[in-house]
């Protein structure tokens, strides 16, 4: 009998089932190509969010933005562990594969989102192991003390070692303790089955073990490796308990329906060391014996095939089989199968690769856990692709102070180092403090701000910062008048309310007795500064924009009206493939002025201008404040030319920027002001024009709309002169 003529009723309701949905869903009725950590992670998860995959590609984007979903992805399994353990078992990465040693879960480093729900999957096996397994006993078989193994070796010494005796009960072990503990999650934690079943079709389903469950070379009765991989698919819809002689008392013994009747690792041990004891006495019989009881059961099977035709519903029952169906199968199906094996033994013994992950990724890992950065999928319209970006939140004031810190080391060790004669004992200890520092700027992702080389920032950018106080200083002193309700009353006045101070001078032809109440009141407001730090933007274009933005911040400050945040646009400069990076630097609703001048001293514009990918990123993590009646919002945007990175450039990039701030405009009352910075070439006047003439001019307005203007860092704090107007709007 053939695979294809099999009599299995439980696989005949399985594969009906199955046709009778769409080929993506499997015979539990479950997506197989749906992840289902996406109803907790992100509802884009489908679209590429922001734990789309790891691997290369502009999908992927920068090694950053690699070790960006890692410590995501094991945040994100660390919560399942805890919710499992109630204990803080640390979720560590290693090489190739994953394990427990019951006081840590190691992981593969080689997750995506294919493979996530396998992989959470795993870390809620290896969790279950924590808590209900008792590792003790292992480690009691492998010193040669526990009596029970003992015993089953004295009983099989003659034939086989002693080593293959203890492999096998451990592998059974491992194998019986699984189903123990996987049977209680089940029963405790219903929810989390979905991600078993997606580790099951991963270890145990898989196409080349199914070729093996019917191969007709995967049966021979003096093979160890055979008869344990038929015990280890008992869970697979195609195993069947007359594959293998000694089958059906195993079957009888596990008993998998009523697997919770064991309740510790001791029990467990006991079922391992009964089905060892049955696979060493059947790989011993003689030939002769192994044919002769093989004709009995067939016969004995059809018998109690035809008197009791049965169908329970589950694998590992008797199905009303006549015999253990079986068919030839390729070299290359025998070859998968075995290899397919080999991975399940893998998974039962935890023979991994102990090779840890390199220590550079650790170490990101661990500085990245500490900050506050996420990635974002954007692009995909307007005929942009998809990649991956960085959105960095410095608003908090630890963030910062790392930064400033590591800065400051930084200096510190570069100007020692200047003042040594070079390749001395003083200098090379200089030198690796140094290098230290600069490998951890790196990996808390500080080098895409820019000004990470250790050089002491420049003085124009101190000066900058500076005049910028002093100008707000006098910006401030204006708004002051921004938290005050000014009352204004008009006597005398022929209509309006009676004054009672002019009630008197009624009757007496007098009909001035009214008056009117005025008050001004002057509306909130929200600026959000977007500056584009790309490499065109340094020298007197920073140095102006800088000056203005401290000055807007430090005008803002004097009152309670108005809020302003501060980002910068750029891309991450460790990256080949441009990731596009924002970074929010300051937000006056939390952070205090000084907060801005710390960081601010540190920005080094370098990179690329992104422009669009990063007002969608921005955009979909609601970076910006809405207007509405009782608050103006506006966008202040500084930059200095057209969008241009990799793959993101010319018209595309144009109207895909135009998209997202029409969109942000439209859908958040928002006021967008932007300006385009430009080197002084001599009159402002010849400047506009030369503005409006070139095809730069009209490019920024087609992103920004027609009242984007043209500004000359020499006046660029003019800007900050005309937001104060708008400030003190009144109501």
């Amino acid at each position: 009998m053939t695979y294809t003529n099999t009599k299995n009723a439980w696989w005949n309701t399985a594969r009906t089932a199955v046709s009778k949905k769409k080929k993506s869903y499997d015979y539990r009725g479950l997506n197989s190509k749906k992840n289902y950590s996406s109803f907790w992670m992100d509802d884009e998860w489908d679209n590429r969010s922001k734990f789309s995959g790891l691997t290369g590609g502009e999908r992927a984007g920068s090694d950053l933005v690699k070790v960006i979903k890692l410590s995501n992805y094991r945040r994100a399994i660390t919560n399942f562990v805890k919710i499992v353990t109630k204990q803080d078992i640390p979720v560590l990465f290693a090489g190739s594969e994953s394990y427990t040693n019951g006081k840590a879960i190691c992981l593969s480093s080689d997750i995506k989102d294919n493979n996530f729900d396998v992989t959470v999957g795993l870390a809620l096996h290896e969790s279950s192991h924590i808590v209900l397994t008792d590792f003790n006993i292992l480690t009691v078989m492998m010193e040669r003390k526990h009596e029970g193994s003992e015993a089953l070796i004295e009983k099989h010494n003659q034939l086989h070692p002693w080593m293959m005796v203890i492999d096998l009960v451990k592998n059974l072990l491992n194998w019986v303790e699984d189903r123990r503990i996987d049977d209680f999650i089940f029963s405790t934690s219903p929810g989390y089955k979905a991600y078993y079943h997606k580790l099951y079709d991963h270890y145990w389903n898989d196409k080349a073990i199914l070729k093996g469950m019917i191969s007709d070379r995967m049966r021979d009765s003096s093979n160890i490796d055979h008869h344990m991989f038929h015990v280890i698919n008992m869970i697979n819809p195609m195993f069947n308990k007359h594959a293998m002689p000694g089958l059906d008392r195993i079957v009888e013994i596990v008993d998998l329906k009523n697997i919770a009747r064991l309740q510790n690792t001791a029990e467990s041990m006991e079922i391992a060391l009964q089905i060892a004891d049955i696979i060493l006495t059947e790989i011993a019989k003689p030939a002769a014996q192994k044919k002769e009881e093989k004709k009995q059961q067939q016969e004995s099977a059809k018998t109690n095939a035809k008197q009791t035709p049965g169908m329970s519903g589950e694998p590992g029952d008797d199905d009303g089989e006549d015999e253990a169906p079986s068919e030839p199968v390729s070299d290359a199906e025998q070859h998968a199968a075995e290899k397919a094996y080999q991975e399940q033994r893998k998974f039962l013994n935890g023979e991994i690769n102990k090779k840890k992950a390199t220590k550079k990724l650790q170490k990101q890992l661990d500085s990245i856990s500490k900050q506050s950065i996420e990635v974002q999928t954007v692009g995909g319209t307007e005929g942009v692709s998809t990649r991956s970006m960085l959105l960095y939140d410095f608003t908090n004031s630890a963030a910062v102070g790392n930064f400033v810190a590591l800065q400051e080391g930084l200096e510190q060790h570069y100007e020692t180092m200047r003042q040594l004669p070079p390749r001395g004992d003083e200098y090379n200890a200089a030198h690796k403090m140094y290098q230290e520092l600069r490998e951890e700027v790196h990996a808390l992702g500080f080098d895409v701000l820019g000004g990470a080389g250790g050089v002491d920032p420049r003085s124009e950018y101190r000066e900058a910062i500076t005049k910028g106080l002093e100008m707000g200083a006098l910006l401030g002193k204006k708004l002051q008048i921004h938290n005050e309700a000014r009352e204004r009353v008009d006597n005398r006045l022929r209509s309006g309310k009676i004054d009672a101070k002019r009630l008197a001078h009624a009757g007496y032809g007098i009909e001035s007795v009214f008056k009117q109440i005025s008050i001004d009141r002057y509306k909130n407001a929200n600026l959000h500064i977007t500056l584009d730090a790309s490499g065109s933007m340094s020298g007197e274009k920073w140095i102006a924009t800088l000056q203005m933005t401290i000055a807007i911040c430090k005008a803002a400050s004097y009152t309670q009206g108005v809020n302003v945040q501060v980002s910068i646009r750029g891309t991450d400069r460790t990256s080949q493939s441009d990731t596009p990076v924002t970074m929010c630097l300051y937000d006056s609703r939390k952070n205090k002025l000084n907060h801005i001048v710390n960081i601010m001293r540190y920005v080094e514009p370098s990179s690329m201008t992104p422009e669009g990918l990063c007002y969608e990123g921005m955009y979909k993590k609601d970076l910006f404040v809405p207007g509405n009646s009782e608050m103006d919002s506006y966008i202040l945007n500084i930059s200095d030319g057209e969008p241009g990175c990799h793959n993101y450039y010319g018209d595309p990039a144009i109207n895909h920027t135009r998209h997202w701030v029409n969109k942000i405009s439209s859908e958040n009352n928002i006021q967008v002001l932007s300006f385009f910075i430009e080197r002084s070439v001599g009159e402002y006047a010849k400047l506009v024009e030369q503005f409006n003439e070139y095809s730069s001019g009209r490019k920024f307005r087609m992103m920004y709309g027609k009242d984007a203007a043209v500004v000359d860092p020499a006046s660029a704090l003019g800007i900050a002169k005309e937001l104060n107007k708008k400030f003190m709007a009144k109501i």
